[in-house]
């Protein structure tokens, strides 16, 4: 379940490697689709755009855009739009076609979704852990060397970890490998892989 916790004053923020800045968030909600946008394979990048110059004005939009090899989409979670005169939410729609930026629109059954939302919620979890270079470097080479992998086979090339799985778990937060987290619960099985540079087209 998720409580509608929804602030009118200034929203915390949310930090992540694909975002280059901290994301305003007003409304958890919101935190978590990030959660999730943050750990998906897709999205490259995580950007905030407040407002944009078009049609003679300056148009507040507030917009969260996940970037991804096919463009941009604004993320729009149903029961956070934020409430807005018809002429303001016109001119928003205007703003966003403007950019040339799509709409992804999620609820809160779509972001509460299993097991990809009590997975990212675990994995999450872990992305303060410290990762040794050393582990890092190891973990990084073998999936480069190997391909995919299980999670249980990944964490074992860390030596100095005390937590082998948190530290693999952190490198996904880091943006540095991918993990499956839609198709079963985290476990020993989950595949692991390298992140892709991006530009570059999986086979397979």
């Amino acid at each position: 379940m998720y409580a509608s916790q929804r602030s009118d004053k200034s929203p915390s923020v949310f930090v992540a490697a694909k975002a280059a800045i901290p994301i305003p968030v007003r409304h958890e909600l919101v935190r978590h689709a990030l959660i999730q946008a943050a750990l998906d394979p897709a999205v490259r990048a995580i950007e905030f755009i407040p407002t944009v110059a078009a049609y003679g004005s300056v148009i507040e939009i507030d917009a969260v855009v996940l970037r991804g090899d096919d463009g941009g989409q604004v993320l729009d979670v149903v029961e956070t739009r934020p409430v807005r005169s018809l002429d303001d939410e016109a001119l928003a729609l205007l703003a966003v076609d403007h950019l040339g930026l799509q709409t992804k629109t999620l609820s809160v059954v779509d972001i509460g979704r299993e097991p990809r939302n009590a997975n990212c919620r675990l994995v999450w979890a872990c992305r303060h852990y410290r990762v040794s270079a050393g582990d890092r470097v190891r973990v990084l080479q073998v999936l480069a060397e190997e391909g995919e992998m299980t999670l249980v086979r990944a964490a074992a090339q860390c030596r100095f970890a005390v937590d082998a799985v948190s530290a693999v778990l952190a490198l996904a937060c880091l943006n540095l490998i991918e993990l499956d987290l839609t198709s079963t619960p985290l476990g020993p099985e989950t595949r692991v892989r390298r992140r892709q540079p991006e530009g570059e087209v999986r086979h397979g």
